[in-house]
């Protein structure tokens, strides 16, 4: 009722712009050709991220209707309880990203080879700049999942601690591709994006059905992970015949190594503490500071050279 609800309030907006402001009638004459352009454009572009949406609802909402059926109650609320999480989390950082990245990629003229690589270099800082701020929270989900649930879930959402690293995984990679269709989006390509998607999404139902008859909701969780890896994969390859998505992979590596580093040491640091909020406290605060000044040291973030030999000079002075 809550979706009927959603539908009718969206439909009864839209028909009234509609009427109000879109209606050929009360257009000028002048722009009633702009006017067929534009339909023609949504019927052509628009309508194939419809179905690039529904299809992401589909591979968002299945496990859970599945774990429903092969599963029981207790499961679809704790994958659900822990997936909500990870959703907003990774929203947070996300979207900010994208909200930059998005107009300013758009807007890009890409007539010529040179504008075209603008565009795949600006695309290829900001997934640079996102899985610098995403991977490391994957090796803090690694060491404190289970404070996270104990802390904002509760006791009896308490095992599903297990799969919060693998939901987060799987939305970390998803949303890269977001980043890597852009030049799909730029190129007016939304047939290719939806076909795309439309794959992943029967990829996921096929393993959901494969997996969570005999694993619950851990294997729903495994069957996220590997279907939405599909989407980014195939945009990465697919996107060479147009405007590349490039990914700088040493970078990635650096991140990697720097980000499963800095959260061992916290762990091991706050591992002797009882208390849930303080461990988790200080672990992030712990790991945040050794992976910043790793990222310094490794190279993996440009600073200004003063900052950098500040880090140097503090611990040398630490280690003396």
């Amino acid at each position: 009722m809550i979706l009927i609800g959603t539908a009718i309030v969206q439909f009864l907006f839209v028909a009234n712009i509609y009427f109000k402001d879109l209606k050929p009638a009360t257009l000028k004459k002048q722009n009633y050709d702009n006017y067929k352009s534009f339909k023609m454009k949504f019927i052509q572009f628009g309508l194939p991220m419809v179905g690039w949406f529904i299809a992401n609802s589909i591979i968002t909402l299945s496990d859970r209707y599945m774990l429903q059926i092969f599963a029981d109650d207790r499961q679809v609320g704790i994958y659900s309880a822990n997936y909500s999480l990870i959703i907003a989390g990774i929203g947070l950082l996300t979207r900010p990203i994208l909200s930059v990245a998005h107009p300013e990629l758009m807007n890009m003229q890409y007539e010529t080879k040179e504008e075209k690589k603008r565009i795949e270099l600006r695309n290829q800082s900001f997934t640079q700049w996102y899985f610098i701020l995403t991977i490391p929270i994957f090796f803090f989900l690694l060491s404190y999942s289970i404070n996270l649930v104990n802390i904002f879930l509760g006791q009896q959402f308490h095992e599903g601690y297990k799969i919060l690293p693998v939901l987060y995984l799987s939305l970390l990679v998803w949303n890269a591709g977001l980043f890597g269709h852009k030049g799909f989006e730029i190129l007016s390509k939304t047939k290719v994006m939806m076909m795309l998607v439309v794959c992943s999404a029967i990829i996921n139902v096929i393993l959901n059905l494969l997996v969570i008859p005999k694993y619950g909701y851990l294997g729903a969780a495994y069957a996220s992970l590997l279907s939405m890896m599909t989407y980014p994969v195939s945009v990465y390859f697919l996107s060479k015949k147009n405007i590349p998505w490039k990914i700088n992979f040493l970078s990635v590596i650096k991140t990697i190594i720097a980000g499963l580093v800095s959260f061992k040491v916290a762990y091991l640091i706050t591992s002797s503490i009882r208390n849930d909020f303080i461990q988790l406290f200080l672990g992030v605060s712990i790991g945040t500071i050794l992976y910043l000044i790793l990222m310094i040291l490794i190279k993996g973030i440009t600073v200004p050279n003063a900052y950098e030999k500040r880090v140097r000079l503090w611990l040398n002075f630490l280690k003396s």
